[in-house]
This record gives structure tokens, C-alpha cells and sequence, in this order.
């Protein structure tokens, strides 16, 4: 029997038992995006960070879902919000498992480009503006989680810091996964987002740019 353990946007976590959790999207949720997932997590994995490891996509009734290693622990963001992290020591594991990931080259992932303009049309967006803005962006080949944050890192048993979630992993310039970071943080603690772009040695210029396309579509988010 399927135990309901989390609920999102796009989603639900099921524990299936075995050490394994199924991460079922909601009916109507594209096949093709839950394909891709999966490829995103096995290229994670492949980086050689500690994730969450993937096995299949399965099918249940009319959803898609992906079978994952089940982790026990508590994320980040937990442990932060009831103080049983020291504030530095969150921003050094932190800021350290986001540098481990964008030191990898892929190209075995979309480009971050193609990830938001494929998230705009997915949403019936005709205006070319926001387009015109995420082309005229630098490119590169940075391995990026593309949704990194304290949620999305659970602390393990021992200590060790997992990633999970692999919906936006993408590839591109190091400092748009700062500025998805930064702007994801910002939205419900400002004090927290500029100690985490200071710890990374980056400044507001520098992501200026990233941190308007990210807000356009952050609205068309699922």
C-alpha cells in the first residue's frame, strides 16, 4: 500500500517500500517532461553528486511517475527554519553542493534557454518579448540544478548532503543557477538571499539580466 509522504505543484510522493518513493505527476502532467526528468537525474548522478537515485518511469492509471531511492532525512531549509543548523555552516554546505554541481560540463541536458522557452509555449505564450530576452542571454555548458534551494537538499543520515528534484536541470551559465537561486530565496527571506550571493562571491550586477527573465517566467510555472 502507497503512503502519501509529500504533495507539490506538479506532483505527489508516494513510499512504496524497498528503500524506493514515486514521484507521481498529476493526470494530464506531459509524458515527455517526466522522460525527461529522468535523464536530468541520471545526469546528475552521473556528475558523481550525491541525488536522489532514479530507476524508472512507471505508469499508474492515467499519471507518469518516476521511481527514486527513498532518503531519510530532513532538508535544509527544515533544519534552518528550526535552528538546528549554524547559520555558516548552512551557507559552506550550501553553497558548496551548488559549486560541485556547476563545476561539471553536460551537454547531454537542455540548454537553460531551451528549458524556458519550452515552459513558455507549454503555457500558450505568442508574445516573442520574453523569448527575445532569454536568446540575447550568455550560453555555456555548466551542469546547473536549476532549482536549487534548502528544500531541495536533504540532509541524509551521517551528515551527507543529497540533491533531489531534477524537473529543471538544464545546462548554461553558472550564474543563471545563482540567480534562480538568489531570486527562489528572495521570495520568503531577503536576509538569507544576500548572505547566499555574498558566500558565492557574486554581485547583483552580475545577474541582473538572469534575475529579469527568471521573473517573467516564474509566472507560467507549473
Amino acid at each position: 500500500m502507497f503512503e502519501l509522504i509529500g504533495r507539490g505543484n506538479t506532483a505527489e510522493i508516494y513510499r512504496c517500500g524497498n528503500g524506493k518513493v514515486c514521484k507521481l505527476f498529476r493526470e494530464g502532467y506531459p509524458h515527455e517532461f517526466v522522460e525527461q526528468e529522468l535523464i536530468n537525474a541520471r545526469e546528475i548522478v552521473r556528475s558523481g553528486v550525491r541525488a536522489c537515485a532514479p530507476y524508472e518511469v512507471v505508469r499508474m492509471e492515467n499519471r507518469s511517475g518516476i521511481l527514486y531511492e527513498e532518503i531519510e532525512g530532513q532538508s535544509l531549509l527544515q533544519l534552518l527554519t528550526h535552528g538546528r543548523v549554524v547559520f555558516s555552516d548552512f551557507l559552506t554546505v550550501f553553497v558548496g553542493l551548488q559549486f560541485e554541481i556547476c563545476a561539471h560540463r553536460s551537454t547531454k541536458v537542455p540548454s537553460f534557454k531551451q528549458f524556458l522557452s519550452a515552459q513558455l509555449k507549454s503555457k500558450g505564450v505568442k508574445d516573442s518579448s520574453p523569448f527575445d530576452e532569454i536568446n540575447a542571454l550568455p550560453e555555456d555548458d555548466c551542469l546547473l540544478h536549476g532549482d536549487f534551494h534548502p528544500g531541495n537538499i536533504l540532509i541524509a543520515r551521517g551528515g551527507t548532503p543529497v540533491v533531489i528534484d531534477f524537473m529543471n536541470v538544464c545546462h548554461g551559465p553558472f550564474l543563471y543557477d545563482v540567480a534562480r537561486t538568489f531570486f527562489l530565496i528572495g521570495q520568503y527571506d531577503n536576509r538569507l538571499a544576500e548572505a547566499y550571493l555574498d558566500r558565492a562571491n557574486v554581485k547583483m550586477r552580475d545577474i541582473s539580466g538572469y534575475l529579469r527573465v527568471i521573473a517573467i517566467c516564474r509566472q507560467y510555472e507549473s
